[in-house]
């Protein structure tokens, strides 16, 4: 008969390879990152390394983009409308008062 172990927070099988732990608990991966507050707010991907943390959540940098014309941004060069990011050109065309 063979023994799995499996993650207390979550019932994912444990198969001998790698597992994260937090506060003394061994996690799944996507469990350590959800604790931790590291998963892709586009893609719900976890993030291992670099991110953007802007309008409250966070982002893999490539996913970062604006919402009209999908360029990527960075952290100071978007302009946020109902918790969506865009760039200034768009934000400009879309959203800036003319003067009359």
């Amino acid at each position: 008969m063979l023994n799995v172990l499996f993650f207390k927070h979550c019932g994912v099988g444990f198969n001998g390879g790698n597992f994260f732990e937090h506060n003394g608990t061994p996690l799944c991966e996507r469990h350590y990152h959800e604790t931790r507050g590291s998963i892709c707010s586009q893609c719900r991907g976890a993030i291992n390394g670099r991110c953007v943390a802007a309008m409250g959540r966070k982002f893999h940098p490539e996913h970062f983009r604006c919402s009209y014309c999908n360029r990527e941004l960075t952290k100071g060069t978007f302009k946020e409308v109902d918790r969506r990011p865009f760039c200034h050109k768009c934000y400009n065309n879309t959203y800036a008062l003319t003067p009359a």
